[in-house]
This record gives structure tokens, sequence and C-alpha cells, in this order.
């Protein structure tokens, strides 16, 4: 009997350090993200109602809403590099890069990596969101682009400038022409259009 208690309390033992050590070689440090969010003098949105989200390199996602003054906090962060967004419906905030390495947090924005944030983080809205389409103005230059009017502009200046050009052709030159159109006394396309006629299909009966 003890020989057997003795071997149940060894085996104890070696489970414990066994899970001791798979413990230790998944444990990894983790930290806490903080900052604030600021907005204009009067809001048309609480701090209440902004989300923020944190993404790692793999796409794990980490989310919050900030407290009433617009302080937040992050929690359970390992280190790594990750993008930092902020939701909001009314205002637009500049997303921000976070590179976390020995409990040392270092920010920069997305824009313009060569600036750096100063933590804890202190994120100002630079905007407001457009999400009407401007109109676009009314573009004259636009229709005369169009071919329907540039031949009937073209239609138009031969109208007028035709008869001058006419007037100053040489007598001889214009009897030709005029001989020339009262000679050709076939028929017209036009005229061998409208007297077509499709042939007729007979059918016989075996």
């Amino acid at each position: 009997i003890n020989k057997t208690t003795r071997m149940g309390n060894h085996t104890q033992k070696i489970t414990v350090i066994c899970l001791l050590l798979i413990a230790a070689c998944y444990a990894r440090d983790t930290y806490s993200i903080e900052g604030e969010i600021a907005l204009p003098p009067k809001p048309y949105e609480k701090p209440e109602d902004i989300k923020i989200m944190l993404t790692d390199h793999i796409g794990n996602i980490y989310y919050t809403i900030p407290c009433s003054s617009g302080a937040f906090q992050i929690n359970d962060v390992g280190s790594g590099t990750y993008l930092l967004n902020i939701l909001s419906v009314q205002y637009v905030f500049d997303s921000v890069k976070l590179e976390i390495k020995s409990g040392k947090v270092r920010a920069r924005t997305v824009n313009d990596t060569s600036v750096a944030i100063p933590y804890p983080l202190e994120l100002r809205a630079i905007g407001r969101p457009n999400y009407f389409q401007e109109k676009i103005p009314y573009n004259f230059a636009g229709i005369l682009q169009n071919p329907m009017i540039i031949m009937g502009g073209f239609t138009v200046i031969m109208s007028f400038a035709l008869p001058k050009l006419m007037a100053n052709m040489d007598p001889e030159t214009l009897k030709e022409m005029q001989g020339g159109a009262e000679g050709n006394t076939g028929p017209t396309f036009m005229q061998q259009v409208s007297d077509w006629k499709p042939p007729s299909i007979e059918y016989h009966r075996r």
C-alpha cells in the first residue's frame, strides 16, 4: 500500500511539473495600450459611441470603447506590430501603427511614418466624413464634343458656305457640273430601294 501511495505521489508531481513546463512555453508577456480621444468642443458624437479597433499582423482584432472623458485602454496585448483604427460615424481619425517591444510602445501615423506620436496616445479628429458625392457641374464643352452636334454644325456651316462657293466658281466649271448632273438619267439609290420587291416563293405539293 505504501509503495502504491508513493508511486501515486510521484506521478502527481511529474504531471504538475509537465503542466508548468507547458504553461511556461506558451506564456507570453502582455501589456496595456492606453490613450485618449480628443473631440471638438461641441461634438456631434459622444466618446462612448466610438469604437476603437486594434489589429495585429495575423488578423486578430481587439475592440474597446472609450469612457465619457475619451480615455481608453486595451489590455492583454503582446509584443508585435499593430494597426489602430478609430471607428466613428461623425469624425475621421488617422490610422496609427503601433510597435510594442519589451513593454515600450512606439506609435506613428500611417500617412506619415516619420512623425512619432507621444505615448500615452492622444488622438484628435482630423475632420468629418463626406457621405455625399459632389455634384458635377454642367460642362458646355462636353456638348460641343458630341458627334451629332459636330455633324449638325458642319451641315449648317456648309449651307451658308456652299452658295458663296458656287457664286465665286468659274461659269464654265459650273455649267459642266450642272450638265453632268442632268446627264445622269439613271435611277438613284433611293429610287432603287423604294422599287425593290422581295422575290416570290412558290411551294410545290408532292
